[in-house]
């Protein structure tokens, strides 16, 4: 097993968090299993490290988090539709 390697995520500048920027950390060219992941903690204002699969450390970019935050506030705040069908939806389109 190969040892983790540090990421840092930050709130982006389309981000509507308060937290102080920090540089992410490059990922050295070489296989590794797991990823440190220093992730910001939206609903309780602090940074926080988590061990994700390497292969998903996508999902923990700066640009995917923005998106999920988002997508978050879209629900938190009513920007959204449910549907009961398909067809329902589809007629909505």
């Amino acid at each position: 097993m190969t040892l983790p390697t540090v990421l840092t995520i930050r709130p982006s500048e389309h981000t509507s968090g308060t937290a102080p920027k920090i540089k992410m950390v490059e990922l050295p060219p070489r296989q590794v299993e797991q990823v440190l992941v220093k992730v910001y903690d939206w609903e309780n204002y602090y940074y926080k490290f988590i061990y994700v699969d390497a292969s998903q450390a996508w999902f923990w970019t700066d640009a995917w988090q923005s998106l999920e935050h988002e997508a978050d506030e879209d629900l938190r705040y009513g920007r959204c539709e449910d549907f009961d069908s398909m067809e329902d939806f589809i007629n909505a389109l």
